[in-house]
């Protein structure tokens, strides 16, 4: 078997600080060789939905980039779920990574340019 970036425990980690219920957290990873994807599916207590789910959440957003560099790293792509505590099926928001592709050239580094004071 393939060996796959720790999704679940970067999850946990992302994650569990920011919850008030982290005990409540279920981490799904669901692994599909055929495609090189990655479908994870996220549970949380109720009272951390609205935390996770609204657009300018920072903490999901993070967790979503970090999942995305970890696939990349690994040449897969990654599908992320996150699910109603209470309907239990119902999804609530899906997210995912672009596939898996090498570049056939070197990025291009960018040099900052210097910052000027003011006086």
């Amino acid at each position: 078997m393939a060996s796959h970036p720790p999704y679940q425990q970067l999850i946990t980690a992302l994650l569990k600080p920011f919850l008030s219920q982290p005990e409540a957290l279920r981490v799904d990873c669901e692994y599909i060789p055929t495609h090189a994807r990655v479908w994870v599916r996220l549970r949380f207590a109720e009272v951390d939905q609205t935390m996770l789910v609204t657009t300018d959440n920072r903490h999901l957003h993070a967790t979503k980039a970090v999942l995305a560099a970890a696939a990349r790293e690994a040449g897969q792509s990654v599908h992320l779920d996150l699910y109603d505590p209470n309907a239990g099926a119902r999804r609530l928001a899906t997210s995912e990574s672009p596939p898996a592709s090498r570049p056939s050239s070197p990025p291009v580094s960018r040099v900052a340019r210097p910052v000027r004071k003011s006086e």
